[in-house]
């Protein structure tokens, strides 16, 4: 009766671990949603910006060429020109600026996924080692076949690689 009640104790301590475990995986999932929902956040607003981009150089073209036809003076022209180019060259570098913050934000992704596959590895193995001591806790005090078949469920556990959901 005492070694039913030990180990009923023992099996509410292994699952109290396991409920801990499992929070602590929702609350790392639920961080790496926010991060991933900030990433396409901002990769929204670089396109969005691209496009103005597109639009301000679009509008730009027009205006040199009205402006190219409405100045018959060759200064004038000249001038105008000058500041489109000035126009034109800001725009550049503003581009190449977001490009390099586009291949920032693809780097960040790639170690988000990164630090996503090794923290479910990290917790594989902490499930595993959870799993193996207490089944080596049943064999000690139990010794039965019992203990044997946990432990070849284990191992078969063990062959199989961690689930990732991919989000």
């Amino acid at each position: 009766m005492e070694f039913s009640k030990e180990r009923n104790q023992e099996r509410i301590e292994f699952l109290k671990t396991e409920a801990d475990y499992q929070r602590i995986l929702l609350i790392s999932t639920e961080k790496n949603i926010h991060v991933l929902s900030n990433l396409t956040v901002l990769e929204d607003t670089i396109a969005e910006k691209d496009a103005a981009i597109l639009l301000h150089e679009q509008k730009e073209n027009e205006r040199v060429c009205e402006q190219e036809r409405l100045n018959d003076g060759n200064t004038q022209w000249r001038d105008t020109l000058q500041r489109e180019m000035e126009d034109l060259e800001r725009v550049r570098l503003q581009r190449e600026h977001e490009g390099r913050l586009l291949e920032l934000v693809e780097k960040e992704r790639d170690l988000t996924h990164y630090l996503l596959d090794l923290e479910q590895n990290i917790e594989h193995r902490i499930l595993k080692e959870i799993m193996e001591t207490k089944i080596s806790e049943l064999a000690q005090s139990d010794g039965t076949a019992e203990a044997q078949i946990q432990e070849e469920e284990c191992e078969a556990d063990e062959a199989k690689p961690p689930k990732r959901s991919d989000f």
